[in-house]
């Protein structure tokens, strides 16, 4: 058995060679008859009409493959302009302009009649890459810098325009393809038993065509959601059938189409084709197949809210944090996109603790080439990870958590560094979000240290207050105590206030432990020192009455208060003490310490 299987595997890879061959040879012909036309009679311009047993799946795949060839080609001149390249630029544009002839011609034979409107972009693309191969011409003949500087802003510019002509063209080439029936013959092989060997192709082209709102229209005309809904539940289905239906779904619900939100279709079946979709990731036998499924989840969240909930309820959070921790499933930033799409979401309806672990290795992600689509992809990972920390670091039980993980000191070195963030402005803009959730919204009291160099001299302290920690500390008291302690060499000079915190110069020395206090030379020191600070007389000559006891009352009435929420109660009682034991213990010591009648000092 195994000697014929590899020789099929052997014919199927030397079949898609010589297809891919084809594209390329023709292209060198192309490139070496600089693309002037070949004059042909009628007899011999009958003898180019494809073979009619070449069905709309066949004429479909061939103008997308050859849509994705002058993509790539246009994604290779942008990057060989920004390094000035000007040979490659030359030579891709003379390949990319012997494409765009290619299409055409072929699109030609397949319609016959293509409409005037593509005519017309079929025309101004023809004309825009003429153009763009005679200047990148001039260019490879000078070495003029200023020349070829304001070249550059030209070739840029015809480039764009090349781009969104020829993003109009496949479009309403697509969507005259669509109107001729495209749609219900796909679904037709789909629907069909006789064609299950071609129903993974079938949905391929669907998820391409499905680009334009016209085949998305058509899909839902043909009841194409039920059959995609009917694909995917249907679990004896070959997994990489599953796998396309789930690239249709992602494509259909897309955020970026604004044609998409009256599915009625969709919402029927919303929670037949979650539920699929999520044991596909569960079960996912490689990288792709659970890129596609979670791309799917993903759009489906931005799609309808009512989907957080199914997937809530189906554990989708814990079986999406395994998926990340297994590289054979999760194997590309893209995947890693789509789980922090998903993340990002669902962070609106319930607190994931689980997740923080992994979205600071969402911190860590970093592309393994320069190819754009791969950085872009990282960056969105990045980007998604530090907004979604920052929403989730509101509660300061999750803000301790990803601090103790070294959550801050990443988020720092993507601010720093632009190489951390691939130059990304989003990124940077998400992690300062980060800071300012966690220092306005998240964890009590945090101290930063702020400096110019390395060697750290000259430090200025600023400390940020807590979450409603106003409530039961006197600020402007705190102030003119920094003043008093300053005056009398006891403390650090004040710099300035602001809304929500103090920033103060740094007093260096060694932090006491509850091992170094015991220390005799120690002890002693800090006894000469607090001597000092209680002999400060107060300025206005007033006596001193302790205010150790109504700031005592003040937080345990803030306690009582924050024991209508169950869970903070019950945590309460069993990591600290019962409030009423709490109560009668402050009660007992203000009485015993007010018989003593010990002065009041600062």
């Amino acid at each position: 058995m195994l000697p014929a299987r590899m020789h099929l595997i052997h014919v199927d890879s030397v079949h898609r060679w010589m297809e891919d061959l084809r594209y390329m040879t023709e292209v060198e012909c192309m490139c070496i008859l600089q693309s002037k036309p070949i004059s042909v009679d009628e007899d011999a311009q009958s003898e180019l009409i494809i073979n009619p047993e070449h069905t709309v799946r066949d004429n479909l795949q061939t103008l997308l493959k050859r849509a994705f060839i002058i993509s790539s080609e246009l994604t290779k001149m942008f990057q060989k302009l920004e390094k000035n390249r000007w040979q490659r630029v030359h030579s891709t544009a003379v390949r990319a302009n012997c494409h765009v002839r290619s299409l055409v011609n072929e699109y030609n034979i397949f319609t016959r009649n293509s409409p005037a409107e593509i005519q017309k972009y079929e025309k101004a693309l023809l004309e825009k890459c003429m153009e763009l191969t005679i200047i990148t011409e001039r260019c490879i003949h000078t070495e003029d810098e200023y020349f070829l500087m304001s070249m550059k802003d030209s070739i840029h510019e015809i480039l764009t325009s090349v781009g969104e002509s020829f993003s109009h063209m496949i479009d309403m080439a697509l969507a005259n393809e669509i109107q001729e029936g495209a749609v219900v013959a796909l679904f037709k092989i789909c629907r069909q038993d006789c064609f299950r060997c071609l129903c993974a192709h079938a949905l391929r082209t669907l998820a391409s065509i499905c680009c334009v709102e016209e085949g998305i229209s058509q899909l839902e005309k043909v009841d194409g959601i039920l059959c995609l809904a009917d694909i995917l539940t249907d679990e004896t289905n070959p997994e990489e059938m599953r796998a396309e239906a789930a690239a249709v779904v992602a494509q259909i619900t897309s955020p970026h189409y604004t044609f998409t939100q009256h599915l009625g279709s969709f919402l029927e079946n919303m929670e037949d084709i979650v539920t699929a979709l999520i044991k596909l990731c569960h079960h996912a036998s490689s990288g792709e197949v659970f890129l596609l499924a979670s791309a799917a989840l993903a759009n489906i969240t931005f799609f309808d809210t009512m989907a957080c909930e199914i997937l809530l309820q189906l554990s989708a959070v814990r079986i999406l944090f395994e998926a990340c921790r297994d590289r054979k499933r999760v194997d590309t930033p893209y995947s890693k996109d789509q789980v922090g799409k998903y993340f990002f979401i669902s962070v609106l309806f319930t607190l994931m603790f689980i997740c923080i672990e992994c979205l600071l290795e969402m911190l860590f992600e970093k592309p393994s080439t320069s190819n754009p689509p791969e950085v872009a992809a990282c960056e969105r990972v990045q980007q998604k990870a530090a907004v979604t920390l920052a929403r989730l670091s509101r509660d300061p039980v999750v803000a301790h958590t990803a601090t103790k993980l070294n959550c801050i000191p990443r988020l720092i070195e993507l601010c720093r560094s632009p190489t951390e963030r691939s130059n990304s402005d989003s990124v940077l803009v998400a992690c300062l979000f980060y800071f300012l959730k966690f220092f306005t919204e998240g964890i009590t009291k945090m101290l930063i240290g702020c400096y110019t160099d390395e060697s750290m001299e000259g430090v200025i302290l600023v400390r940020v207050y807590g979450k409603k920690t106003e409530l039961f500390v006197d600020r402007e008291n705190e102030v003119r105590s920094f003043q008093i302690l300053h005056s009398h060499s006891c403390g650090p000079e004040l710099y300035c206030t602001f809304q929500n915190g103090i920033c103060y110069e740094i007093v260096k020395g060694t932090v006491l432990d509850k091992w170094l206090v015991r220390e005799p030379t120690i002890y002693r020191l800090v006894a000469m020192e607090m001597a000092i600070i209680h002999s400060i007389k107060p300025e206005n000559g007033y006596p001193v009455k302790p205010v150790l006891w109504k700031k005592l009352s003040t937080y345990l009435s803030l306690i009582n208060a924050s024991m209508i929420d169950s869970r903070v109660s019950e945590w309460f009682q069993t990591e600290v003490l019962r409030f009423d034991i709490i109560a009668s213990e402050i009660e007992a010591l203000e009485e015993q310490l007010s018989q003593i009648k010990s002065p009041a000092v600062l």
